[in-house]
């Protein structure tokens, strides 16, 4: 899975969908139609938390690995 279709997912996750006349739209599908500046601004930020995220784990497994040796 591509890293849009996460954000979409987790996005869609948090904020659900919505129903105008009946008709269900995911929070992604909105956003990304009505704001996509947002939607980028939004996307950006996932990307760089996931990447801080991943530099952590990799940060906490060298100091296991240190402490290891």
């Amino acid at each position: 899975m591509n890293s849009n279709n996460d954000f979409d997912d987790s996005l869609d996750d948090w904020s659900g969908d919505v129903v105008i006349c009946g008709i269900t739209f995911s929070a992604s599908q909105i956003l990304k139609a009505c704001d996509p500046i947002a939607y980028r601004s939004l996307f950006a930020d996932y990307e760089n938390n996931k990447q801080y995220e991943q530099d952590e784990d990799e940060d906490e497994q060298d100091e296991d690995e240190g402490e290891m040796k």
